[in-house]
């Protein structure tokens, strides 16, 4: 039987064979790490790119510096086998008023950027990104078959 994992802002899940994480995100990013050899992932719910200071203290998934140590950690990856990790990235929408925004100054796209290179500098390859745009999304990842799914959560305007 398959267990539902949700996992929420600020949160690093570890997923083990029978579990399914599931998160939903807006401007925050989530990273999720695959290691199927093992049939074991782990899903990191960011908020924020870079640790505040004065936010201490917090969460390790709280922000994706933080996050991607702590997911590798918990799943007990040793750094000769990141190279067998896969990564999913997703969600950094631009959930405040799209066309008055300058892109590339928003919180969704830096915890995007900061995914994605913290990633390439590990040695994790990224099998799949679904990032920006202006609409939320849902993640979805089989720790059992690391099979995942990112699903679209259409932005509601209001009238």
């Amino acid at each position: 039987m398959i267990q539902e994992v949700n996992v929420h802002i600020g949160e690093v899940k570890i997923g083990k064979d029978g579990e399914v994480l599931k998160t939903i995100l807006g401007s925050c990013v989530g990273i999720a790490l695959v290691w199927r050899d093992k049939k074991i992932s782990g899903l990191a719910h960011c908020l924020l790119p870079d640790i505040i200071p004065a936010s201490q203290p917090h969460t390790i998934g709280r922000f994706v510096e933080t996050a991607i140590p702590g997911l590798l950690h918990q799943m007990e990856v040793p750094p000769s086998k990141y190279h067998e990790i896969e990564a999913i990235v997703a969600g950094g929408g631009n959930m405040t008023n799209p066309r008055v925004c300058n892109r590339n100054t928003l919180v969704g796209t830096a915890n995007a950027n900061l995914a994605k290179k913290m990633l390439g500098k590990l040695g994790i390859k990224i099998i799949h990104e679904d990032t920006g745009g202006e609409e939320g999304r849902k993640l979805i990842v089989n720790s059992a078959t690391g099979e995942f799914r990112v699903e679209i959560i259409p932005r509601i305007i209001a009238i």
